[in-house]
């Protein structure tokens, strides 16, 4: 039984080597002798032939607004994070499921799972990790905001420290992507005792993880600077100083990158892709990613409410020059509702450009050159550039869109509150599950679509709780048809990752998440 479960549930995880492996030519070929990554003080030299470089530099596109992996869901926090925390369980790779902080797991029925951990584990304040730390974290992460849409399902009363090195984590029902958000960026492991002392404002500026490297600095507006942990159970950075830089501008981050200003950076503008490919002391790194941008359109508005007008804005959008126009050939129109790259993924054909059925739609509903709408958005180039081109397209059928981009907060303060009638944005399900990556279509997410919608409730429960993978991938792909067929979203483009290294960077991975691990990349002089 325990066996059988085992592979069950962690059969999803196979759909990670569909993207895993698929990154562009850009990859660097070669690596470093696997004895020569343990950051010894002595100077050692790279395949390349020369020494590595003491500091690491890379450019992120915004300032972190916190390192706390239960407070905050920004994938630039995220990116920053990954260094810092360690986790239960691990993916290769090939999406295979490794073993971490856990070296053991059993699964005693389906909600208990008995985990064995390291007995070598130190936190960055140099306290010892205990089963009462991860119990700890397993607790306040199914109870903080940015964790609990994927912990929600721990039972903290039953969740329990059996020794110092073994924990038994209860469900409150089955739960198949349990390992799938174990190690997804907010399944860190916390210090019990380093969060306690300096409350939860305080821990997420200043973070204590037991990961590779852990914060010296962080400069308000400029960077945060992390140094290598030389206390570190497992493979150390060759590296001594991780220097991550916020530059907002896409076009500024390829100037510091094109200058020797930093090593690497994230989110390589759709622009200067053709300029970096063609320098020969750069490096283009891409692949398919989890990243999906779509419109929400909320189901408290009475006007949305008739799908007529839901359909007549789908139909008024020519959503393959709308992507080759705005991605320039990183991204894939979208043709469902998440990524292709999520265990489930069900194809339909993209969302058909009609006006002339528009139009018909629009009259039908009452709407004869009359409908007026408002799509809000927070400050992103390709938000702007979507909207523009749809809002003369929406124009071209009779209705009037006006847009309003304001900053991130300004965003998130209303769409919580319910006051967008449609809205615009970009989710990244980091895990790689379908729970996470359709949980906004959940009856209280608070997003903006609010589609309060039973049927799409049941099927994300029942979902959420079936094992056996053939069964699970059914429901999801009939959710999925449910879902595009209410347009409650209108689905606009799966992006690629892309970074761009200097020459003299090796082994960075192309993370379908945009978290690649950077411990594990090599610099050189």
């Amino acid at each position: 039984m325990k066996k059988n479960f085992v592979k069950k549930s962690f059969a999803v995880l196979t759909a990670a080597a569909l993207f895993l492996t698929a990154c562009g030519t850009g990859k660097q070929s070669g690596s470093v002798p696997e004895d020569s990554h343990r950051g010894d003080e002595t100077e050692v030299s790279g395949m390349q032939g020369g020494a590595y470089k003491d500091i690491l530099s890379v450019a992120i596109r915004d300032e972190p607004a916190s390192l706390d992996p239960h407070l905050n869901t920004q994938l630039v926090s995220e990116a920053v994070r990954r260094e810092i925390y360690d986790f239960l369980v691990v993916k290769d790779e090939e999406g295979r499921l490794q073993p971490s902080l856990a070296t053991s797991w059993e699964n005693v029925d389906d909600t208990t799972i008995r985990f064995t951990l390291r007995d070598d584990v130190v936190f960055h304040n140099g306290e010892k990790m205990t089963a009462e730390d991860v119990r700890y974290t397993l607790v306040r992460a199914s109870e903080k905001s940015g964790s609990a849409p994927l912990f929600q399902s721990v039972d903290t009363e039953n969740t329990k420290v059996i020794d110092d090195t073994t924990l038994e984590l209860k469900l409150k029902e089955p739960m198949a992507p349990i390992f799938n958000f174990l190690s997804s960026p907010e399944g860190g492991i916390l210090c019990k005792k380093a969060v306690e002392e300096l409350g939860d404002d305080e821990f997420g500026r200043n973070p204590v993880g037991s990961g590779p490297l852990k914060l010296k600095n962080w400069t308000t507006g400029t960077s945060i600077e992390l140094e290598r942990n030389d206390e570190y159970w497992g493979e150390k950075p060759t590296y001594k100083t991780l220097l991550v830089k916020f530059i907002a501008e896409p076009a500024n981050r390829t100037i510091e990158l094109e200058t020797g200003g930093v090593d690497l950076i994230y989110d390589v503008s759709t622009n200067d892709i053709d300029r970096i490919r063609d320098n020969r002391e750069l490096r283009l790194i891409s692949g398919t990613g989890l990243k999906h941008t779509y419109i929400s359109i909320s189901m408290e508005d009475p006007v949305m409410k008739d799908i007529r007008v839901r359909e007549a804005l789908a139909y008024a959008l020519d959503m393959n020059s709308i992507v080759d126009a705005v991605f320039t050939g990183t991204a894939k129109t979208s043709d469902s509702v998440m990524s292709p790259n999520i265990f489930g993924y069900k194809s339909m054909s993209v969302n058909p450009y009609d006006p002339d059925q528009a139009r018909a739609l629009l009259k039908e509903a009452g709407y004869d050159n009359s409908l007026e709408i408002t799509v809000k958005g927070y400050d992103n180039t390709q938000f702007v550039d979507i909207l523009e081109i749809a809002q003369n397209m929406w124009k071209a059928v009779g209705i009037t869109a006006k847009v309003d981009i304001m900053e991130y907060a300004a965003f998130a303060e209303q769409e919580a509150a319910g006051d967008i009638q449609m809205g615009i944005s970009a989710f990244t399900a980091s895990s790689g599950d379908p729970d996470q990556a359709l949980g906004l279509w959940k009856s209280g997410y608070g997003g903006v679509l609010q589609g309060n919608d039973a049927k799409i409730d049941e099927y994300l429960d029942k979902g959420r709780s079936v094992y056996d993978e053939t069964e699970r991938e059914a429901l999801y792909q009939e959710a999925q048809k449910y879902m595009w067929d209410t347009h409650y979203m209108i689905p606009i483009a799966f992006s690629d990752v892309v970074y761009a290294t200097t020459a003299k960077v090796e082994n960075l991975e192309c993370s379908p998440g945009n978290t690649p691990n950077l411990a594990k990349v090599v610099v050189y002089e």
